[in-house]
């Protein structure tokens, strides 16, 4: 199981103990004696122990953290933004998320709602010759400028939003 820690600072010395206690952890293991080495573990896994306790630390399972990214993939409030650049938090970067096509809706203008299997509505930003066949899969992407491709099938990519 892969796991992510986060530091989840209420001031900047809160996240600071958190890495060093982290730090000294890791740094035991270059304690050549046992008995010491032992000691060094265990006196810094009660200092990660009490960063977790007063909330200074959070653990978190990477699997849950992606599976909860890919809930609110494509809506505005979960896009990440120029602070999101922590490298734990490009290892649970969701770029893409593949699915089902469950019910489609005509909407203005030639446009379409597509609903997807447990990843919500989307609705196409360009004009559809014809809409995406229920049951189709289907690949979200993201795009530049903060914007979403998808692609139906072996079909042409055109624009998306999600819209629920």
């Amino acid at each position: 199981m892969l796991g992510l820690v986060l530091v989840i600072p209420s001031v900047a010395t809160a996240a600071e103990e958190g890495t060093r206690s982290i730090a000294a952890m890791l740094a035991c293991r270059a304690t050549g004696d046992d008995a010491e080495r032992l000691r060094c573990f265990d006196r810094a896994i009660a200092d990660v122990a009490a960063a977790r306790s007063s909330g200074e630390l959070v653990t978190l399972d990477r699997s849950k953290v992606v599976t909860a990214k890919r809930k609110v993939f494509g809506l505005p409030a979960a896009r990440p933004g120029r602070a999101a650049t922590d490298s734990s938090d490009a290892l649970a970067a969701v770029q893409q998320i593949d699915g089902i096509v469950a019910a489609v809706r005509p909407a203005e203008y030639g446009r379409f709602l597509i609903a997807l299997t447990g990843n919500g509505v989307w609705k196409n930003a360009e004009p559809l010759g014809s809409p995406p066949p229920k049951g189709a899969a289907i690949r979200i992407v993201r795009a530049g400028f903060g914007g979403f491709r998808a692609t139906v099938g072996k079909g042409r990519p055109f624009l998306i939003r999600r819209v629920q």
